[in-house]
């Protein structure tokens, strides 16, 4: 079966993974002229997020590419520590930057998916590529 993703941020890429899997032929299309790196850093919780992140190939790449985000010192004017707030409150068991998790995904060994970019001339308004 032929699908249509729209958006390549985290979840596109990583249906486009399972779908793919399943011996469908995926095409993923993004207003953006590429993947975005930056913004919010992407927490997974738990067994169930960390299981899937192993079933999906990606738990040992993404783990390398770990925020390892510590606690946060809260400091008064002369920059002594008057309070700290645990790591645990803001990050996951995981947390990785934002750009990193659909380029793990759509970079996976054996992967390939096609990408169109919705801000591609009009003259080419898609371009077919394979993500491996």
């Amino acid at each position: 079966m032929d699908i249509l993703i729209s958006g390549a941020s985290v979840a596109g890429p990583s249906l486009a993974l399972w779908l793919q899997r399943y011996g469908h032929h995926v095409t993923v299309v993004e207003k953006a002229p590429a993947l975005r790196g930056g913004g919010y850093a992407v927490d997974f919780r738990g067994r169930v997020h960390m299981e899937t992140l192993g079933r999906m190939g990606l738990r040992d790449s993404l783990e390398a590419r770990a925020t390892h985000m510590g606690d946060i010192a809260i400091v008064d004017a002369a920059g002594t520590q008057v309070a700290a707030l645990p790591s645990a409150i803001f990050s996951g068991d995981l947390e990785v930057l934002r750009g990193i998790s659909p380029t793990c995904s759509t970079r996976r060994r054996g992967s390939t998916c096609d990408i169109a970019s919705a801000t591609r001339s009009r003259r080419s308004p898609r371009t077919s590529a394979a993500w491996t």
